[in-house]
């Protein structure tokens, strides 16, 4: 059973976890974040950013200057490795970004909610309002499945 209090961080040096992370997206939540976005202009934070694939399929969006941050350097280093500039990644915990208050025009996180401590998501979710300007976040939960299931209630359960 998985433990709200704790934050399981092994995965995000994990290669093959690495290779998960460039599929898991598609034909659903790829989509949506290209229309979430497409309208959109100036500064956006991809938050825990991973290997940068989504910020890749976003790159077509032209009146946006996409960053990513990640708190894993293995990640951010196979987005660099796509080539994502180094200038556009920071390597931080997104509970406690050091970006400015109200840098980013827009910020979004996909498929990473799953993975903070029960206080871990307050904060995240403080952080995000923090550094935009809009005070507007995109957060979707989509490949938390190997490691929760639904009941009988449709209730979701570790």
């Amino acid at each position: 059973m998985l433990d709200p209090s704790q934050q399981d961080l092994d995965l995000y040096w994990d290669p093959d976890y690495a290779q998960v992370l460039e599929a898991w997206g598609e034909g659903n939540t790829w989509e949506e974040i290209q229309f979430l976005l497409v309208n959109c202009k100036g500064k956006i934070l991809d938050i825990a950013c991973g290997t940068g694939r989504t910020m890749e399929i976003l790159s077509g969006i032209r009146e946006i200057e996409l960053h990513g941050c990640d708190i894993s350097d293995l990640l951010i280093g196979k987005a660099v490795e796509r080539g994502i500039r180094n200038d556009l990644l920071t390597i931080c915990d997104a509970t406690q970004m050091e970006f400015p208050d109200k840098y980013f025009d827009y910020a979004y996180s996909i498929g990473s909610l799953e993975h903070f401590t029960e206080e871990g998501i307050s904060k995240f979710i403080a952080e995000c309002y923090r550094v935009t300007k809009t005070n507007s976040f995109t957060c979707s939960l989509f490949h938390a499945a190997e490691k929760m299931r639904v009941d009988e209630n449709s209730s979701i359960l570790p």
